[in-house]
């Protein structure tokens, strides 16, 4: 059965679809409630979402994202040729503005094999999805800290908020604990983010002060979501 033209399978069968509307805007449609879509940066691209949907469209994201998105997933299986060529069109953010990074080389997608995605590492396009974080690419120094605060203020809102699940108040004991999971969740990516950004220098960044308090914030959820969360019961054996 031949693939989806415009469906990318991951190897741990995870799948997403990319198509190119009339206006020429490339969509990337990937799971809604994804972890690595957050944990990779792609969610800050996503379209408003609508409740029952198991896919959020996403625009205007450059290559890297996507490339996070499909390695975070264990990287590219299979990959329509449609899809391919779209994503190859997407803007790279060592190369702001510039369409086509990789729009000149070939691209195949295989199970097994050396190297990313089947492909011995000589042959890995610079650019493609599955690629590793800037393979291929220039090396340039770029503000990291900056995009994790937007997050982080983002994260905290949702966190500051009331305790919903779906746009209500859990009606269930198991849906009040999805939502306390959903928080950790939210929280200790905020978290960790922070965390990893907050290195040597980073006191001279201008936001410095507001990602530590936000850093702090977080956590503080976190520690908040470990007794709601914490379900484990010791066993105890028959004497």
């Amino acid at each position: 059965m031949p693939i989806d033209p415009h469906r990318i399978a991951c190897r741990d069968g995870v799948v997403f679809f990319v198509r190119e509307r009339a206006t020429g805007t490339i969509v990337v449609s990937a799971l809604h409630d994804d972890a690595v879509s957050l944990s990779c940066g792609l969610s800050r691209y996503r379209a408003p979402h609508r409740p029952g949907e198991a896919y959020a469209e996403h625009t205007r994201m450059p290559v890297e994202r996507v490339r996070a998105y499909a390695i975070g997933h264990g990287g590219v299986a299979e990959g329509g040729p449609v899809a391919i060529a779209l994503l190859k069109k997407l803007r790279s953010e060592a190369n702001k503005g510039t369409e086509g990074v990789a729009s000149t080389a070939g691209f195949r997608a295989a199970a097994g094999g050396s190297g990313v995605a089947g492909r011995p590492e000589a042959s890995a396009v610079p650019g493609a999805p599955d690629q590793r974080l800037g393979a291929g690419l220039p090396q340039v120094e770029v503000d990291v800290l900056t995009p994790e605060i937007i997050d982080a203020r983002r994260f905290l809102a949702v966190l500051d908020g009331p305790h919903l699940l779906d746009g209500r108040e859990p009606a269930t004991d198991a849906e009040a604990l999805r939502v306390w999971q959903n928080r950790g969740s939210i929280a200790l990516r905020a978290y960790t983010s922070l965390a990893v950004r907050l290195g040597p220098g980073s006191e001279r960044h201008p936001l410095y002060r507001e990602a530590v308090a936000l850093r702090d914030r977080a956590l503080s959820h976190v520690r908040d979501t470990i007794p709601h969360t914490n379900t484990y019961t010791p066993h105890r054996q028959a004497g």
